[in-house]
């Protein structure tokens, strides 16, 4: 009886910890295809050197991969679109959720997509320069 008892106190608590609801976590897979395609989908694109990348501010010290942080770009040659010697993107903070997997000094090339007054981009639109 005791086991039977016990059994039945693990069982409600495993379910009880299933029902609990989960945060969805971020991902990020992605192909980028043909780049001529991409160009000509994108709203700008350069190459340039990452300058410097804010770090997410988050609540109690507490954010997400996928809090979208400033990635400030030197442009060494704007490609599409009207872009000035230096850019700031949009973009989450961690490759993990398909933010940009750049190091300050390193030179890539990136697709924009154009948000409001700013520039949005991600891991998915990043070519090597």
């Amino acid at each position: 009886m005791l086991k039977l008892r016990r059994l039945l106190v693990v069982s409600a608590l495993v379910g009880g910890v299933t029902v609990l609801p989960l945060e969805m976590a971020a991902a990020c897979s992605c192909s980028l295809g043909d780049p001529r395609d991409a160009l000509e989908e994108a709203d700008g694109a350069f190459v340039g050197r990452l300058v410097h990348r804010t770090e997410p501010t988050g609540q109690e010290g507490l954010f997400s991969s996928g809090e979208p942080v400033t990635w400030s770009f030197e442009v060494e040659a704007a490609v599409k679109g009207s872009i000035g010697p230096t850019v700031d993107v949009s973009s989450p903070w961690t490759g993990a959720s398909c933010g940009l997997e750049v190091r300050e000094g390193e030179r890539v090339g990136l697709f924009l997509e154009r948000d409001g007054d700013g520039w949005r981009s991600g891991l998915c639109s990043q070519v090597s320069a």
